[in-house]
């Protein structure tokens, strides 16, 4: 369960990353502290619980040298995070000391014969006490490898901490976007910690022999480590805008403002995102950029050349809306506009719906049914209509059992594709739901008129309407009125009386 946890959590964190790769840079370092533990309770696993030897000559000590920059890995996630910048300075090398070192004294155990290190291997499974016994580091003696790790990587942990703690405590969390970002970066912390002190307790029972006994039950904890884990990579596909980091005005100049500024916190710079924001608007309209397939947040992070999780801020809490929304507004007041132009009425809805940028007529409808409450009629659509309502004043053949779309585009001379998509996405219903529908206008029509239902039983009126069932007859009636037929029938009638 674990080797398969920890494999699930590797191929998740790379997945996330390629698809968010244009997001968050700094994301990078994550995914690497999250396969490096990942790793780590692979080659553990396999070696406390007697894996294949030869898979794990594999994993044991040859990756040992990068265990420990799982530290620094999380330090520079959360600090770029933080500050809402990635820049490398030469000072930054010197993380890798603790991981060079263990490198060179490892580095004749890479030239070892492959079986000589599963023999190794082999024996210290059959005795987990000749760990701390054989010497994988010319360095570094094997027990204090197995406390050092965990207490590098403890040490990072909770300096990271003081960091968050040192940017956060005298902050209002004002905006939706830094509470899920602190939320995030301390729920990374405290799972780290259980990780480490599971890490800590594996080599104190190591090294203190007294406690073999009990290092099965410690190295169990093991599962409870990769299922934190692996919610980690979960937790970033729930919640996307994790991605975006913290979003700040870091020394850029906004483009016709003189807008500076040093601070790493929104709080202190609300006008300057303002003014982005009123430039980012003036720019989507002046230049109709929503009119293009391709535009993306990504497209005004380039132009403006500023961070993506920048102009996202702006969306959602400066200007409060959803950047696709928006998008998607803006394209579908522009196709209504496109359809009361007398000069471009007579486009087809797949033209309308390129030239408004959208990239599917799916998504056409959709946008327009969300933000018109409607879908904007050409000649094209206005001209079914009228075909429909002759079709459906005149004539009765839709009262047939069995009556098919096939049948109302010969009647009607529309093609099937076209009816089909004009009644789902201008009646948002499905063929038998818009038949079905019609069916009992006409019945209502007939009840108000002339016709004498006590003649009939509710069978009859069914099978006379075109229904196959009593049970197809209630439940069309059900879902119109919310009556039963026998109800609906004489709300109906009983008006001819008024």
């Amino acid at each position: 369960m674990t080797i398969w946890i920890s494999i699930f959590t590797i191929i998740l964190s790379l997945v996330t990353l390629y698809f968010n790769k244009n997001s968050r840079k700094t994301y990078g370092l994550f995914t690497g502290y999250l396969i490096l533990f990942s790793l780590y309770a692979i080659t553990h696993y396999l070696v406390f619980f007697g894996g294949d030897p030869n898979i794990t000559a594999i994993f044991w000590n040859h990756l040992s040298p990068f265990w420990v920059l799982a530290g620094p890995l999380i330090y520079f996630y959360v600090k770029f995070t933080i500050n809402d910048y990635s820049k490398w300075e030469w000072v930054d090398l010197l993380h890798l000391i603790p991981s060079l070192i263990i490198l060179i004294g490892v580095f004749p155990y890479y030239f070892i014969p492959f079986s000589e290190k599963v023999k190794i291997i082999t024996q210290i499974q059959n005795n987990l006490s000749q760990m701390t016994t054989f010497r994988m580091n010319l360095l570094i003696p094997n027990f204090i490898l197995l406390l050092s790790r965990p207490l590098i990587i403890a040490i990072y942990l909770i300096y990271t901490a003081f960091v968050i703690y040192k940017k956060f405590r005298y902050r209002n969390l004002n905006t939706s976007q830094y509470k899920l970002m602190f939320k995030w970066l301390l729920t990374i912390i405290i799972i780290s910690f259980i990780s480490i002190l599971n890490l800590g307790a594996i080599g104190v029972n190591l090294v203190l022999t007294t406690l073999f006994n009990s290092y099965r039950a410690v190295v169990e904890l093991h599962i409870i480590q990769v299922i934190l884990f692996s919610s980690l990579p979960i937790a970033m596909i729930l919640f996307p805008k994790i991605m975006y980091g913290m979003p700040s005005i870091l020394k850029h100049k906004l483009e016709n403002e003189n807008i500076f500024s040093n601070s790493t916190f929104i709080f202190n710079n609300q006008v300057a995102f303002e003014n982005l924001s009123k430039q980012i608007i003036n720019l989507i309209n002046d230049q109709s950029l929503f009119l293009k397939k391709d535009f993306t947040i990504n497209t005004l992070s380039i132009y403006f050349k500023i961070p993506q999780n920048q102009i996202d801020h702006c969306f959602s809490n400066i200007l409060k809306v959803d950047f696709d929304e928006f998008i998607s507004k803006k394209r579908a007041e522009y196709a209504q506009s496109l359809v009361t132009d007398s000069t471009t009425r007579k486009f087809s809805m797949d033209k309308i719906s390129d030239l408004s940028g959208f990239s599917s007529r799916s998504d056409f409808y959709k946008a327009c049914k969300q933000h018109l409450g409607l879908i904007p009629l050409n000649e094209e659509w206005h001209e079914i209509i009228l075909i429909l309502q002759n079709y459906f004043d005149g004539e009765n053949s839709y009262l047939q059992t069995g009556f098919k779309l096939e049948d109302l585009s010969n009647d009607t001379k529309i093609p099937t594709y076209i009816l089909s998509e004009f009644i789902n996405n201008f009646y948002n219903m499905n063929f038998n739901e818009f038949i079905n529908d019609k069916r009992l206008i006409y019945l209502q029509k007939q009840l108000q008129s002339s016709f004498d239902y006590h003649q009939y039983s509710i069978n009859a009126i069914g099978s006379m309407l075109g229904f196959k069932s009593k049970s197809s007859f209630f439940t069309a009636i059900k879902k119109k009125s919310g009556l039963s037929p026998s109800d609906f029938i004489k709300q109906f009638s009983h008006r001819i009386g008024d």
